[in-house]
């Protein structure tokens, strides 16, 4: 291995665990993308709980919880080798507005096959939420790789980078928990709306021109 040429451009940089909390509090476009993929981990993280008591519901037979599994994962290899080369990830937030726009599609697909119960093609209608809920891993996937770097001052892009993965790490705990709990208080039906809302939300505010705003220098 040691003939293999790496790029000196790109060499990951050492820092300290309290230089994560100062890149957290001290750059604005950073905070930013911090809050919003942390509301967005209630469809994101949070939607296990939400599909698992989705497929209770419908009676799914372990072969088409297969089906549907390998549906969603061929949905993010179409996203990735079909959808993604043409999409420019430059920025903050707006980096994730395949990821966002998708899985509000997906959610919509979801609650349709809860409404049409056992019956009425709602295996079909799960099959096309999980192939657009793809799309959105596919959009989510390469945004993570790149937000931390558009983000990053000129030798902080490994903080960065190891700062987002705290975040997607601390909201992988929690949103799982609380979805849990919103099921087992009020049910599927108010937690799918809420999944939906929290989608569309999203969705819409990272449409907005300039959210990602001017760089700053943490």
């Amino acid at each position: 291995f040691a003939s293999i040429r790496t790029d000196v451009d790109h060499v990951m940089e050492t820092f300290a665990p309290w230089h994560i909390v100062k890149v957290a509090l001290g750059d604005r476009r950073f905070r930013r993308v911090a809050v919003i993929l942390t509301v967005y981990g209630w469809v994101g993280a949070g939607s296990g709980p939400v599909l698992v008591l989705l497929y209770s519901s419908l009676g799914l037979a372990e072969h088409q919880v297969g089906i549907l599994t390998a549906v969603r994962l061929g949905g993010m290899l179409v996203g990735l080798t079909v959808v993604t080369p043409y999409l420019r990830f430059a920025g903050g937030i707006s980096n994730f507005r395949l990821c966002f726009v998708a899985s509000a599609v997906a959610l919509g697909l979801y609650g349709s096959a809860s409404v049409l119960g056992t019956g009425g093609g709602s295996l079909a209608v799960l099959s096309c939420g999980e192939l657009v809920f793809g799309l959105s891993l596919a959009g989510f996937t390469l945004a993570m790789q790149t937000t931390g770097i558009s983000l990053a001052p000129a030798g902080k892009t490994t903080v960065y980078v190891n700062a987002l993965m705290v975040i997607l790490g601390l909201r992988g705990i929690i949103m799982p928990l609380l979805t849990a709990e919103v099921l087992a208080r009020w049910g599927l039906e108010v937690a799918l709306i809420s999944s939906l809302t929290v989608a569309c939300g999203c969705a819409l505010v990272v449409l907005v021109p300039g959210i990602d705003g001017r760089q700053t220098r943490a």
